[in-house]
């Protein structure tokens, strides 16, 4: 469970250090434009699609949409470890 809280806690430091750098657009780039300084640009426009309309051009709403998300994923992530200690594998 700590190297959970490590990992979130990990994810979360390098996308609020990238979130600085982010140029913002119009139209629908707003995700794409969001998403460009991660190294994992697809799996982000996915993850953050969702919130383009109400983050559009402003830094600290990706920030909170990105850590949103990262703590629904660590939510989910969590319930199957525990699934996984409990069945003893």
């Amino acid at each position: 469970m700590a190297s959970l809280i490590l990992l979130l806690g990990f994810m979360l430091l390098a996308f609020l250090t990238n979130i600085g750098q982010v140029v913002c657009g119009s139209g629908n780039n707003y995700v794409r434009d969001a998403c460009s300084v991660t190294r994992y640009k697809d799996l982000c426009m996915h993850s953050l699609a969702s919130f383009s309309d109400e983050a559009k051009s402003s830094p600290s709403k990706w920030a909170r949409a990105g850590v949103s998300v990262t703590i629904s994923e660590v939510k989910i992530v969590a319930a199957e470890l525990i699934k996984l200690k409990i069945s003893g594998v």
